[in-house]
């Protein structure tokens, strides 16, 4: 594994060093490398790599961070091959808490890579050192590497498979599960469920399988539990009471009726604004 760390004042060097040392602990050989030493054109053939920065300012990239970053992003390079890791250094008294390393998994996701585990997040306004968190987060990067490495010749359940492409309950889902949902679309575009639920994830396939005449919406609502809600809406009905729904409210849907709501709400927000 690479370790490759983007600093402003140096913190990110020392964790990077004590991410390399606690994964040495799960017999897992890492090399740690500054972003400014590294070439871009070598990141498609690392294999695996584990991306630590600090958040400088207000959310900027630290100094030997942008250069790495531009240089990718200019580079625009393949890495559908790559797997990393990511721990970031930051300060939750500011809005934009982590922000560096949340724009790196960005750029590196959407260049084809996968990332494994969670991502690590140390708080300066802890006041905490940082090892804990590292130690914390270094055994489940180790964990979940060792699982995905330990799956090549095995066969997964349906409920593993599940896990691994919508991990639903897990928090960094829950707060963007965009990533996840490009490999469903890219590499699962139909995807049945362990509950024998179709997962249907590319527009031109939704598109298709909502017109069919064999579809519908109305399910046994007695049995839909918290999917209940929608059966009183237009969303929730089938031909020919999803029309007669749609008849009624189009007419408040109109560009400029909407343009309307858009001027009177951003007028109401302004003020709550002004008020606060």
């Amino acid at each position: 594994v690479t370790v490759l760390f983007g600093t402003e004042t140096g913190n990110a060097e020392m964790v990077a060093d004590d991410i390399a040392s606690a994964l040495g602990e799960f017999d897992i050989e890492a090399t740690v490398v500054g972003m400014e030493d590294f070439d871009v054109a070598d990141l498609a053939a690392s294999g695996t790599v584990v991306l630590v920065t600090s958040t400088y300012g207000e959310g900027e990239l630290p100094a030997t961070t942008q250069p790495f970053f531009d240089a990718m992003k200019a580079a625009e390079p393949d890495l559908t091959g790559l797997r990393f890791g990511a721990f970031g250094l930051g300060d939750s008294t500011y809005d934009t808490y982590n922000n560096a390393i949340d724009i790196l998994v960005g750029a590196v996701t959407d260049a084809g890579a996968t990332q494994v585990g969670a991502t690590g997040r140390h708080d300066a306004a802890s006041f905490q050192p940082a090892d804990g968190p590292v130690a914390e987060w270094a055994k489940q990067f180790a964990e979940a590497l060792s699982d995905r490495t330990r799956r090549g010749g095995h066969e997964m359940t349906a409920a593993s498979i599940d896990r691994e492409l919508v991990p639903w309950s897990d928090p960094e889902f829950r707060n963007n599960p965009y990533p996840w949902y490009r490999r469903l679309q890219q590499d699962h575009p139909v995807h049945k469920l362990e509950d024998g639920t179709y997962l249907v994830s590319r527009y031109a396939d939704v598109s298709h399988f909502a017109k069919l005449p064999i579809m519908s919406v109305e399910p046994g609502w007695a049995d839909a539990g918290p999917w209940a809600v929608a059966s009183d809406t237009a969303l929730g009905s089938d031909p020919p009471h999803h029309t007669v729904l749609r008849r009624q409210t189009n007419k408040w849907f109109t560009p400029k009726l909407v343009d309307g709501w858009v001027r009177t709400t951003r007028e109401l927000v302004g003020d709550l604004l002004d008020g606060v």
